[in-house]
């Protein structure tokens, strides 16, 4: 990578972005939750769900660590996934969890929240990206420019 291309890019304080704040708080629930899934019903989900609940903010953090948009734009991709996974997990556990069954269905909706504003910011990294990748490309005077937006 071109040491310009690293200069260029500022790592973010990720205690400051929204869906990072939310999947933690979303984690938080979960994990009070879960000793109320019957494991007999749902064997290993109360871990595959620990898992992917605490995956989301772990990842928007160690992005936010890359050294370039890419890198940070793989991890919140990584946490986009295991806020998928968490809803479907939240999906089931409420279909086995009886009386708590409303409370899982909300960490559900609070899931989709959460994966809506990291689907918003992979599109602004990658379209910041572009930008600059652009910027580089005419300031060489070579190529045409990639983001359009």
């Amino acid at each position: 990578m071109a040491r310009a291309s690293m200069l260029s890019w500022r790592m973010p304080d990720f205690r400051k972005v929204r869906a990072f704040e939310l999947a933690e708080e979303l984690s938080d629930v979960v994990h009070e939750l879960v000793p109320q899934i019957p494991p007999r019903r749902a064997p290993g989900l109360k871990a595959q769900l620990c898992r992917a609940v605490s995956s989301i903010p772990a990842n928007i953090a160690e992005g936010a660590a890359q050294e370039t948009q890419a890198g940070y734009a793989r991890f919140l991709r990584i946490a986009l996934g295991s806020a998928n996974e968490t809803s479907v997990h939240c999906r089931r556990a409420a279909a086995v969890s009886g009386s708590s069954a409303p409370a899982f269905l909300r960490c559900k909706q609070s899931a989709h929240l959460v994966a809506a504003m990291l689907n918003n910011l992979i599109a602004r990294v990658q379209a910041d990206a572009a930008r600059e990748e652009d910027r580089r490309r005419s300031a060489r005077g070579k190529g045409k420019p990639r983001y359009q937006g």
